[in-house]
């Protein structure tokens, strides 16, 4: 892979007695688009919100690295972490509605962001700032941006996020659940705009996604998470058709797909592991059809062949 934009080397998330993010390792090479999927719970959304440093008390990085662009933003002054937020990397956020500001109009949020990480007047940045959201496809842009929030639809203000987002050309974006809360008409067109930015500007996307389909549409690789580890990776489409764990095999077999309308969907037995009390051995075990005594015991190595990567000890019966 080329030399890795973002490079997360055995990360690990502590809220008081529990490790809900285990020892992530993840590399985003410059303009990549990866997706990152697994059920709620697993350690996405937190995996993504570390590498910016954005937990909340009591929730904390307590091991590993976040280099990005060779620099370790675990160790890095708040003061300098604040040009990388929204300046190199941008985010957007699983709900617009309470990520913007309800008080300030929507070109002015912009603008602030603009003005955070470039050295230009109001009026430059106001000009910027209505230029962004018609590329992000609002029509009469000059008007949304002296709107509120809330007198947007919830299409337009993730399109709004997103202009926010890159307002200030990042080298990466993570967007965490993009299109929650929208239907499928708008879901589509949020996915395409982002892939049409990733074309055009060479961004690196970060996608944290319960939803698979998006991922088999717009991810170049797939990660997969489980009780806040890493279980499988490799690309997309080697991924889907071929996957090496069982907990991967059980999303894939719970997606509707076209062409197989009679082919019954499975369901994934038992709950996410309890994070307060993880099994022992492999995580998966409690829910696993292929789990035998060992898995009961031991904490399965990673294995790698060529760009694919799994944690099984049973992942020829997997596939």
């Amino acid at each position: 892979m080329t030399q890795a934009l973002l490079s997360i080397r055995d990360l690990t998330v502590g809220i008081r007695d529990t490790t809900p993010v285990r020892g992530v390792d993840l590399d985003i090479a410059p303009g990549e688009i990866v997706g990152i999927v697994g059920e709620t719970g697993s350690g996405k959304s937190l995996s993504a919100l570390s590498v910016l440093r954005l937990l909340n008390h009591p929730v904390r990085i307590t091991g590993g690295q976040v280099l990005f662009e060779g620099t370790d933003l675990t160790g890095l002054p708040e003061r300098r972490l604040r040009a990388v937020r929204g300046g190199r990397i941008g985010m957007i956020f699983q709900d617009p509605m309470t990520a913007l500001n309800p008080y300030h109009r929507v070109g002015d949020q912009i603008v602030e962001a603009i003005r955070e990480h470039r050295p230009v007047g109001r009026a430059e940045a106001h000009a910027e700032a209505v230029r962004l959201l018609g590329e992000v496809g609002i029509v009469d842009p000059a008007g949304r941006a002296r709107q509120f929030p809330h007198e947007l639809s919830g299409g337009m203000r993730q399109r709004a996020m997103i202009a926010m987002a890159l307002a200030n050309r990042p080298a990466l974006l993570i967007a965490d659940e993009p299109t929650t809360g929208l239907d499928v008409t708008i879901e589509a067109q949020i996915l395409a705009l982002v892939k049409d930015l990733n074309r055009r500007h060479g961004m690196a996307v970060m996608m944290i996604t319960h939803n698979l389909g998006v991922v088999a549409g717009l991810c170049e690789r797939t990660v997969v998470m489980y009780g806040g580890r890493i279980v499988e990776s490799g690309p997309t489409a080697e991924l889907f058709a071929d996957p090496r764990h069982p907990y991967t095999r059980a999303l894939l077999g719970a997606v509707p797909r076209r062409g197989h309308g009679s082919r019954p969907l499975t369901s994934i037995p038992g709950l996410p592991p309890d994070l307060r009390a993880m099994p022992a051995g492999c995580a998966f075990h409690p829910r696993c059809p292929v789990a035998v005594a060992r898995c009961h015991e031991e904490d399965p190595p990673l294995s790698s062949a060529g760009e694919r990567s799994w944690r099984c000890l049973r992942a020829q019966e997997a596939s």
